[in-house]
């Protein structure tokens, strides 16, 4: 077993809304994901920062970018208001046919 393959069963994306929502509110939804997630042992992908890093970028160009990012856990984490979201849609679309384990945030 390679480090990778180790590594990749303690995986997990966060998916959420972003788009349409106040920046920091959904920064601190993601945020409160992210350290419970890590509190459980997981590395954890956080895909609220990305807009940190690629400024300006579309919602097709992030949601391309989220899906690669997506290649790399084997646990979707989906917060509760992901139906909202056309980009969760399609990652939740995503990690059913790539079998990702799935969780729901309960709260």
């Amino acid at each position: 077993v390679s480090q990778h393959d180790t590594h990749m069963d303690k995986t997990v994306y966060i998916s959420g809304k972003i788009t349409g929502l106040d920046p920091k509110a959904a920064q601190k939804h993601f945020d409160k994901a992210y350290k419970k997630l890590a509190k459980e042992g997981y590395r954890v992908i956080n895909p609220v920062n990305l807009t940190k890093s690629f400024p300006n970028g579309t919602h097709e160009e992030y949601l391309a970018i989220c899906l690669f990012m997506m290649r790399f856990a084997n646990v979707v984490y989906f917060l509760n208001n992901w139906q909202d979201s056309p980009g969760s849609k399609v990652e939740m679309e995503y990690a059913r046919d790539n079998d990702k384990k799935i969780l729901m945030e309960r709260e």
